[in-house]
């Protein structure tokens, strides 16, 4: 069954986008779940998954603490470990688990460069302009006012930054178009149009079998 990744940043409408897309489709959506899923099969917090990082038990920052400063991958805290595969193999197992068991709209999570593999996912960035996205916030989320989506957008564009090279390498960033097949910017598409373009686009790039009808490049 094919799928849909949708990476959206802060106040770009990608939780609204992604509902409709899948209603539509006759989809499921997989978003902050996938935190909830890993969390249960590590015994992790889901903010260590949110992350992308587990933290440390008291005995191993002690031994921590007798490793050079430069083993500190990613500028992570005295708190935290650098190594990511095991969320990583964990988040991509939720995500390949939902794809299986019926077309899914993919939410966040890096899932672009997580199911590159896959030539039956569809994969799309939603995006605008800082002070376009921050009006969005303060219109579209409750109990947020300029000031605080200001504050919540930057605070989210780095961690998404930090989430996507801490699980996959400093080399990824999620506004890089080779993950992606279409790329909207929704302030000034608007949203009824983002959702159309990505219903007709999955719909002409793959046939009823789930198998693209173009070359994936």
């Amino acid at each position: 069954m094919t799928g849909i990744t949708i990476a959206s940043a802060y106040g770009a409408g990608g939780e609204e986008i992604a509902d409709r897309v899948a209603e539509e489709l006759g989809f499921k959506v997989l978003g902050r779940a996938i935190n909830a899923k890993v969390a249960a099969e590590l015994n992790l917090a889901e903010d260590e998954v949110a992350s992308g990082q587990h933290r440390l038990t008291f005995g191993q920052r002690l031994g921590r603490a007798f490793l050079p400063a430069a083993q500190n991958v990613l500028g992570n805290d005295a708190g935290t470990i650098g190594d990511s595969t095991e969320l990583r193999i964990a988040a991509e197992k939720v995500m390949e688990e939902a794809l299986a068991d019926g077309g899914t709209v993919i939410l966040g999570r890096a899932g672009a460069v997580a199911l590159q593999h896959r030539p039956d996912v569809f994969r799309v960035r939603v995006y605008g302009e800082i002070e376009e996205r921050i009006a969005f916030a303060v219109e579209h989320y409750d109990n947020v006012d300029e000031a605080t989506a200001r504050k919540d957008l930057m605070e989210s564009d780095r961690a998404r930054i930090r989430y996507w090279q801490h699980m996959y390498g400093l080399e990824f960033h999620p506004s890089d178009q080779r993950w992606y097949q279409l790329q909207l910017h929704t302030s000034q598409l608007g949203l009824d149009t983002c959702v159309r373009l990505i219903v007709d686009a999955y719909t002409v790039l793959f046939s009823g079998d789930g198998t693209s009808s173009t070359a994936q490049g």
